[in-house]
């Protein structure tokens, strides 16, 4: 009877233990070198490299898709970089099927502000992501469309390269649609 009682006691143990390291958040502190590019025929020329700076932690869930939170940013300059440095952290779904809203809430003058960046789709360890940008190269809010739709894509050297992990980490989402 006692040897019963160690041992549920070890494989109790073990267990939370598993689900302690599991869940325990995960220092992310990359850089990634991609591509800002320009969806649909007649745009193939607009490609700009950019790179994504990364700094925060991914927690896994048990029964949910991991949680980024944290700071992007894609440096982009002429005003156009969506994200600012005195921003609040991102808080973040990681999930290839279902992408979640990135945006900038900002206190100014008293007054709550609020952009829109776009939709982040990533890979759960942030190895591999494209954003769907709601922003024009000026940084003007435009929307997003798949036929002219601005896109940033990482790890990539080409807008070939990140076509492809844009139509791998979105092809949920796109119901049968092939980015071009």
């Amino acid at each position: 009877m006692r040897l019963i009682k160690i041992g549920v006691s070890v494989v109790l143990a073990l267990m939370l233990a598993a689900f302690v390291w599991y869940t325990w958040p995960k220092q992310i502190h990359t850089t990634l070198d991609g591509i800002k590019y320009r969806l649909g025929e007649g745009h193939e020329v607009y490609v700009q490299p950019v790179q994504i700076r990364i700094e925060g932690e991914i927690q896994r869930r048990l029964t949910k898709p991991p949680l980024f939170t944290g700071k992007i940013d894609t440096g982009e300059g002429n005003g156009a970089n969506p994200f600012q440095q005195d921003d609040p952290d991102l808080k973040v779904r990681l999930s290839r099927s279902d992408a979640d809203w990135l945006q900038s809430i900002r206190l100014d003058q008293g007054q709550i502000k609020r952009r829109a960046i776009g939709s982040l789709y990533s890979t759960p360890d942030m190895d591999q992501l494209t954003i769907a940008l709601m922003h024009d190269n000026q940084g003007r809010e435009t929307g997003w469309s798949s036929s002219d739709g601005f896109m940033i894509s990482a790890p990539a050297q080409s807008r070939e390269e990140a076509l492809k992990i844009s139509r791998e980490l979105m092809k949920d989402g796109l119901n049968g649609y092939e980015l071009k």
